[in-house]
């Protein structure tokens, strides 16, 4: 059939190509995608060169759902980005970051929508 991707979660924030060519920065950073590509069109980039960018942890909040967090490739984003997304090294980063949420939610008592990220994990 070749189909390569299907449904995927809605979250409190849908990263597109429009934060990479604003060079993504968010308050909420979870992590910095460390970019290895080159994107050619400018819808991405407004540029050749790699593209460092936040993934906000608002993308990691299911809308109208509590207590459950997403990641990996249920991260929210559109198609286009999702492409660029995929890999290892994203879905380890984002289930990092989905764990320590899990805890700080649960050592304070909330729920991870309540949760107040403010601390980018680091390589």
């Amino acid at each position: 059939m070749g189909i390569r991707d299907g449904r995927h979660p809605v979250g409190e924030y849908m990263l597109t190509p429009v934060d990479l060519k604003n060079k993504g920065k968010f308050d909420d950073v979870a992590f910095v995608r460390k970019s290895q590509l080159r994107f050619k069109d400018s819808k991405f980039s407004g540029g050749n060169g790699p593209r460092d960018y936040d993934v906000p942890y608002r993308s990691f909040l299911p809308k109208n759902v509590d207590n459950l967090l997403l990641t990996g490739n249920c991260l929210s984003f559109n198609h286009e980005m999702r492409m660029k997304m995929k890999g290892i090294p994203m879905s380890i980063r984002s289930g990092e970051v989905a764990g320590e949420a899990a805890v700080l939610s649960i050592k304070q008592g909330i729920t991870p929508k309540k949760l107040k990220w403010n601390k980018p994990l680091t390589d």
